[in-house]
C-alpha cells in the first residue's frame, strides 16, 4: 500500500505507514535509493509493506509541493470510472 503522508524538514523525510500510522524517518540519500519500491514497515507490531515515494514524488516533497496520496483500492477492487462530462 502506498505511503500515507510524507514531509521533509532539516534533510529528513518522515513517511507515515498507511497500516499503523507510525512515522518513519529517512535521510534524503536513503529515500533516493528506495525510489518507489516496497519495503516492510520496521515497526515490529506492523511489518506490512509500504510503497515508498518515487524520485519524482521526492522532488515534489522537497520543493514543498506536497500532494495528498489517495488511498490504494483494496486488492481486486475495480478502479472508479471518471465522471462523464455534461453535454
Amino acid at each position: 500500500m502506498k505511503y500515507q503522508n510524507a514531509t521533509f524538514a532539516d534533510g529528513v523525510f518522515t513517511i507515515v505507514c498507511p497500516h499503523c500510522s507510525n512515522g518513519l524517518a529517512l535521510e534524503e540519500a536513503q529515500l533516493g535509493q528506495i525510489n518507489g519500491q516496497l519495503y516492510s514497515c520496521p515497526q515490529e507490531a506492523c511489518g506490512k509493506e509500504i510503497e515508498f515515494p518515487t524520485q519524482e514524488e521526492v522532488q515534489a516533497i522537497t520543493a514543498g509541493v506536497v500532494t495528498p496520496v489517495a488511498p490504494s483500492p483494496p486488492a481486486g477492487a475495480a478502479a472508479a470510472e471518471p465522471a462523464a462530462a455534461e453535454p
